[in-house]
């Protein structure tokens, strides 16, 4: 007798979140994705989370469709790297912010700038 999983840990690694995916699928065969001892999530494993503690639908295909280099950051200029020292970083964040709200948005109906922790079943990210 298998005995279903309370909780969900997803860590990060960036297109490692794309196994994650395949891995829940998989899982999704043998028992709900219910996890009432909480869904915790890291990096890409955050995201993944939110569509798991949201009861959205899992596709590999839309990770890997936004999940790209040049959608993520800007092109990299002399700027970026002579300021990083005395900005945040590298890249400002916002347009990996922007093109993670437009993901959640667009296929999920999901606005994470409104949308509040609270709302999903269990979620807690790291």
């Amino acid at each position: 007798m298998v005995l279903p999983f309370k909780k969900l840990v997803l860590g990060g690694g960036g297109m490692k979140g794309i196994l994650h995916i395949g891995a829940l699928n998989e899982l999704s065969k043998h028992q709900e994705l219910n996890f009432p001892d909480g869904v915790w999530g890291c990096s890409i494993g955050a995201m993944i989370g939110i569509i798991v503690a949201f009861e959205k639908p899992l596709k590999k295909e839309l990770i890997s469709k936004y999940m790209k280099w040049d959608t993520l950051i800007p092109q990299p200029n002399i700027n970026h790297i002579t300021n990083s020292f005395s900005s945040k970083g590298l890249f400002p964040m916002d347009k990996f912010c922007e093109t993670v709200n437009d993901f959640m948005k667009t296929e999920f109906d999901l606005d994470l700038t409104t949308t509040k922790i609270g709302d999903a079943k269990c979620l807690y990210i790291s």
